[in-house]
């Protein structure tokens, strides 16, 4: 599928039909997120990198783990491909992209649609059934849903004796999709744009 019809990158995923392909501008994928800048950037000096800079056809580049229909529409929304980008995803969907976002750095880049996604979704975060909510609210920096979500999780878990648990919901919190940052990180160090 080709995003940047003139892009110099191919991005392989597995999927369970075979290989999903993306052709897409590796200046893009640099310029918004750190990850492919470290990998792929005219100064990395990563193997990646630099056969990508010795290739005249253009670069293939296996993406291990990521699901590809979230991907292909990130990548829209990337390349500024507006036409092909949904106006409302499924919930898996938008927990894909929170996985995606956060595994590339790349959440800020797509923000601005991430309000239009989310807002369907955002009456059910506080759900048990919706806890993946904690890791969307912190990934995409949207404060209204992380802060009450945070102190609702606080509130209402307990401490399982037998088990050796925090439980929330009937669920442990081990399940419960709290990224690592939100438990170590200093309470005086902020993360999020105060407004969403």
């Amino acid at each position: 599928m080709a995003v940047a019809p003139e892009g110099d990158l191919l991005l392989e995923v597995p999927s369970k039909n075979g290989l999903a392909r993306f052709k897409v501008s590796s200046q893009v994928m640099c310029l918004v997120s750190p990850v492919f800048r470290a990998m792929l950037g005219p100064s990395s000096m990563f193997k990646e990198a630099c056969e990508l800079r010795a290739s005249s056809s253009g670069y293939r580049l296996l993406l291990e783990g990521d699901d590809p229909e979230a991907l292909v529409v990130i990548l829209y929304a990337l390349h500024c491909r507006t036409e092909k980008v949904p106006s409302s995803i499924s919930f898996e969907d938008l927990f894909h992209m929170a996985i995606i976002c956060d595994k590339y750095d790349c959440a800020l880049a797509v923000a601005v649609w991430v309000d239009i996604w989310a807002t369907v979704w955002k009456e059910f975060a506080f759900e048990t059934t919706y806890s993946e909510w904690m890791f969307i609210s912190w990934t995409f920096c949207l404060p209204s849903v992380f802060e009450p979500l945070g102190r609702k999780i606080v509130m209402e878990g307990r401490y399982e004796n037998g088990v050796g648990q925090l439980l929330w919901g009937g669920r442990s919190l081990d399940e419960v999709m709290i990224p690592d940052p939100v438990i170590c990180r200093p309470p005086s160090t902020p993360r999020c744009r105060t407004v969403d």
